[in-house]
């Protein structure tokens, strides 16, 4: 099934991990029932009632704002007179969107440094610290 933008927001909300959004997919699995085709029969039952659920908007939905979407997005047209300040904003989307780890808060320090025309004094990773040592 193809999904449009609402119904995978919608999807990775209740699903959280077990909803793939670059695959598109959603992994159920069942093991309540003594018999496979009564766990296969619920699988089906649910995904139904998942995907016709995921379908119909509530009145709070069209309220959603910008801090409850699932990934961040920037507008990168407004701000396309200073590369430095873009740079920054996809350093600061990967770091909302993949989590904080060493690369990507690396990337950050680097955009920002960059942006407020800052040297590079302080170390980020423990083999940035144990150079410097």
């Amino acid at each position: 099934m193809i999904f449009n933008e609402f119904v995978s927001f919608f999807l990775a909300l209740i699903f959280n991990f077990s909803y793939d959004p670059e695959t598109n997919t959603v992994t159920i699995s069942a093991d309540r029932c003594p018999y496979r085709k009564q766990n296969r029969e619920y699988c089906e039952y649910l995904l139904k009632a998942l995907y016709y659920e995921s379908r119909k908007r509530e009145d709070w939905e069209q309220l959603l704002e910008e801090c409850d979407k699932v990934e961040y997005e920037f507008d990168a047209d407004a701000i396309k007179e200073n590369s430095d300040q873009v740079d920054l904003e996809l350093a600061k989307a990967k770091i909302l969107n993949d989590g904080e780890d060493v690369r990507t808060l690396s990337d950050y320090k680097a955009a920002s440094l960059k942006f407020l025309k800052l040297r590079d004094d302080l170390p980020t990773s423990p083999t940035e610290i144990s150079a410097r040592v």
